[in-house]
């Protein structure tokens, strides 16, 4: 035999073993998957995928989802399912499946053996909880959410799944008999399913990332603050979007519900017979009966995002800003783009794309209203102030059209992104927390000049399309994209995302609360492109200045000054006390004192506004703060019936975190949709009554919820075996069946959400 023959039946014997490094069939709980294998070179490289494995069953219309019966065989999972039930882009006409709980799965294989213990990243759709699926869009068979490129790149496991959106995900009753959140359960069920049976695919169980964008973040946000998820989650990476946002917290469902049921024709005056109506009817008409409106409103679009997670008193037990302590051994990166805010002000206000169309102080002014609504004018006035300071050396509208886009990005996404991380960081104990801001102008033709990152600009990157699709692309994009997928994929690693598989061009410092370093990612990244303080005057803007401002809870809070008062120009008022920080004493009595809308109690004595102990707690951490204010820590004892602290004497504002969150009552009886408080402090405490394994308690899939099952012990499923609640926690009465309340004289239109605690508007109550 010759030496070239040798040589040709050396290389098919090295393809041969080389082409045999494959997953096959896999067994799960189900039973035996099998995807396909593709090859990605000559020396072996590959990667094994699966699309459209169930992970839950069909599921029932406004139910939880249960675990899927298993199958006979081999599953062959080799195309995408369908996405949920959802609305088309013209909200016309429906399109996808009730049956929509499929994952897929990317596993990367190397030449000589088959993977094993690789780190695992879950991703979370986003799309205003109202759209999206598993694969995302689709041009010419290029998906997305295709998870190829991160795993190869990054030798990690790549997850994608789908879940209930819309009012079929989220629809509530604020009660029990819909306690809302299937979306939530859903995302729930295939962690854990993940979490079960991951390692059959090569996956290291112990080591699970979940990142997420837009929603998606927001939910990757909910899931790791869900004493749910306890020991299944090892890392998060939440992008443009925290469970802390306007937009991320329905705070009254009732009032959507209803108009759902209305529209269905539905009984409306009783949340049982509604919920047993809503649940027989054709989920195809619930998902018609909501149509977002995109043309003109009287307020930001914001205002009609409706069906969105809720605080259920279980899966959510209370506010998100309460819960950090649940996630304070999870490593967190949190970021945003830099113009986040312009996909909703080209909606609100579409001059701002327009280059032969001007916008005026009144647009300006109006969407400041409409964002301020709880302050009223001196609330209004204040923003605008401090927002169009700048126009006094340049008010081109190159400036103007930015200003707007900076005022909706910081209410949306970047204050309640940089409260969350400092809020992660304050409880954490093992974790480590990072933040970045995505500043990569956008590729899009049409856009001004102007333009930076638009939202959802940063996910082409995540996932690799400038490899994907490199005719698209220029080679700045390849280098942006190999950044992210670098940092992202160690992160998921190590939690460090300097340290793993890929080298990354610069280092990126962990955040502290001393000096709020960032990472601004873009295509020229060096040593400058670490960072501080970005943006502070304006967080200092809205936690303390605004924050600080009287609530308006009477005819003053419309969002629309009226046309015959001098306050109403959009010029603010020459009298700079208009904007100032304390209530004066002229100030009416309902101004200065907050009522519970849901409850009609007076709660002024629980809303001291305590800039200065935020802002130290911002500056320096809690253990610092608490040592340095004596008990910083929350509001000290008070007689309920007592009158309120005078704000100036000092006695609260200048020592206690704040219990409101940017105006929000973070501990009121209806953040927890009237849940019975022991229960609610039970769920505080993770542990309280579970003895878990070191891989941490499992919810067992079909525990009876909150207000079901009454006087039968919930219980716990660990990987040791199952966890029943003490005595103590089952002497607790149930919760008495809550009556959701408004109050007198709400309007039946859609009411705009007051401005909301943590991030600038996003409270849905009705306004007087």
């Amino acid at each position: 035999m010759g030496r070239w023959e040798l040589a040709v039946l050396g290389l098919a014997c090295c393809l041969a073993v080389a082409s045999g490094v494959k997953l096959g069939s896999v067994y799960t709980e189900g039973g035996f998957v099998e995807g396909v294998n593709k090859k990605l070179s000559l020396f072996g490289d590959s990667v094994d995928i699966f699309k459209g494995i169930p992970f839950a069953a069909a599921p029932k219309a406004l139910e939880k989802p249960e675990r899927h019966p298993g199958w006979q065989g081999i599953l062959k999972a080799k195309s995408f399912k369908k996405r949920c039930l959802q609305a088309t882009l013209t909200q016309d006409s429906t399109y996808g499946n009730e049956d929509c709980l499929y994952l897929n799965i990317w596993v990367p294989q190397g030449g000589k053996e088959v993977s094993h213990d690789l780190p695992v990243m879950i991703w979370i759709y986003g799309g205003a909880f109202l759209m999206g699926s598993s694969q995302g869009a689709n041009f010419l068979s290029n998906y997305l959410y295709d998870g190829e490129e991160i795993a190869t790149r990054g030798n990690v496991i790549v997850v994608t799944f789908n879940y209930r959106v819309g009012p079929l995900g989220f629809l509530s009753t604020g009660d029990s008999n819909l306690p809302g959140n299937y979306g939530l359960w859903d995302q729930h069920m295939a962690i854990a399913w993940v979490k079960r049976n991951i390692e059959a695919f090569g996956g290291d169980p112990n080591n699970i990332t979940l990142f997420g964008e837009s929603a998606g973040g927001a939910s990757v946000s909910l899931q790791t603050l869900s004493p749910y998820n306890k020991g299944l989650i090892k890392r998060a990476i939440s992008q443009s979007g925290v469970g802390l946002c306007p937009w991320a917290i329905q705070e009254n469902p009732l009032f959507w519900a209803k108009r759902i049921a209305e529209k269905v024709g539905c009984p409306v005056d009783d949340t049982s017979k509604m919920a047993g109506c809503l649940k027989i009817t054709d989920p195809r008409a619930l998902t018609l009966a909501y149509k977002l409106p995109l043309g003109s409103t009287e307020y930001p679009k914001l205002h009609y995002l409706s069906f969105v997670p809720v605080i259920d008193g279980d899966f959510i037990p209370d506010d998100p800003v309460n819960l950090y302590a649940n996630a304070a051994d999870i490593d967190y990166i949190a970021g945003t783009n830099d113009m986040d805010g312009h996909l909703f002000v080209g909606l609100d206000v579409p001059a701002i794309n327009s280059n032969k169309r001007d916008v005026t102080e009144e647009d300006f002014y109006k969407l400041v209203s409409g964002l301020t609504v709880t302050k009223g004018l001196r609330g209004a006035n204040a923003t605008y102030e401090v927002y169009t300071e700048p126009w006094a050396q340049d008010s081109s509208q190159e400036t103007r059209k930015k200003t707007m886009v900076d005022l909706e990005t910081d209410i949306l996404f970047l204050i309640p992104t940089k409260i969350a991380v400092a809020q992660h960081k304050s409880h954490a104990k093992s974790a480590n927390t990072y933040t970045y801001l995505f500043s990569q102008p956008s590729r899009m033709p049409l856009y001004p000049k102007w333009m930076g990152a638009d939202h959802a600009d940063d996910l082409q990157y995540v996932f690799g399309k400038p490899f994907a699709t490199p005719l698209g692309y220029r080679a700045q994009d390849r280098t942006v994209s190999k950044a992210m997928i670098a940092y992202w994929t160690n992160f998921a690693r190590t939690g460090d995302p300097n340290t793993g598989h890929s080298t990354v061009p610069t280092n990126w410092d962990p955040y502290t609360l001393e000096d709020g370093n960032y990472l601004e990612i873009n295509k020229q990244m060096d040593s400058n492109s670490m960072k501080l303080h970005l943006r502070t005057n304006y967080l200092q803007f809205w936690t303390q200045t605004y924050q600080a401002l009287p609530t308006v809870t009477g005819e003053g809070a419309s969002s629309v000054p009226p046309a015959d008062s001098s306050e109403a120009s959009p010029v603010p008022p020459a009298d700079s006390s208009e904007a100032t920080t304390e209530p004066s004493a002229g100030d009416s009595e309902v101004a200065q004192m907050p009522v519970d809308w849901d409850s009609g109690v007076d709660r002024s004595h629980e809303r001291p506004s305590a800039p200065r102990c935020w802002a130290l707690l911002l500056r320096v951490g809690r253990a610092a703060a608490k040592r340095k204010t004596g008990f910083c820590r929350g509001r000290p004892p008070l007689d309920p019936g007592s009158p309120a602290t005078p704000r100036s004497s000092g006695a609260w504002g200048e020592t206690t975190v704040p219990t409101t969150v940017w105006g929000r009552e973070s501990d009121s009886a209806s953040r927890r949709l009237h849940v019975h408080e022991d229960r609610a402090s039970h769920w505080k405490d993770r542990s309280k009554g579970c003895k878990r394994s070191p891989r941490g308690a499992v919810p067992r899939e079909g525990a009876r919820g909150r207000g079901q099952g009454q006087g039968r012990p919930r219980r716990w499923e660990s990987s040791l075996g199952t966890c029943p609640r003490t005595s103590e926690q089952e002497s607790h009465p149930e919760a008495p069946k809550p009556v959701l309340a408004t109050r007198p004289g709400a309007p039946s239109l859609p009411s705009p959400r007051p401005f909301c605690g943590h991030c600038g508007v996003g409270v849905r109550a009705q306004r007087v």
